[in-house]
Order: C-alpha cells, then structure tokens, then sequence
C-alpha cells in the first residue's frame, strides 16, 4: 500500500481488502479492523519500498 509516495508491503492476503493505516514519527502500522496486519518503519524517503519477505504470496510475486 502506498502512503507518503512511499510503497509499504502487506499480507497478500489483504491484498484486495478496506485497510486503516496509522502513522507517528517512527512507525507506519497497517490495520484490519482492530487487528495490525503490518508494521513497518517510516521511512521519509520518496519511492522507496518498504517490504517484509512474509507478505509475498506463495509464487514470489508482491500485490
């Protein structure tokens, strides 16, 4: 998911789903309902992708 023109990943899984996502300073946090689905830290850059090995599908490929 994009926040900040930076690309942040998530359980492919949740690939298709209505997500909330809550920001400070440090941490980029990327909820389903009340349930964190991933937590990344902020990164201030532009166009980086922040990604977690976890989160790619059984193929290889990131959604």
């Amino acid at each position: 998911m994009r926040f900040d023109l930076n690309d942040y990943s998530i359980p492919h899984t949740h690939g298709r789903r209505t997500l909330t996502v809550r920001v400070d300073q440090h941490q980029v946090r990327i909820l389903d309902g009340a349930d964190v689905v991933a937590a990344h830290a902020r990164s201030y850059n532009r166009g980086a992708q922040i990604e977690r090995g976890a989160h790619r599908c059984a193929g290889g490929a990131q959604t």
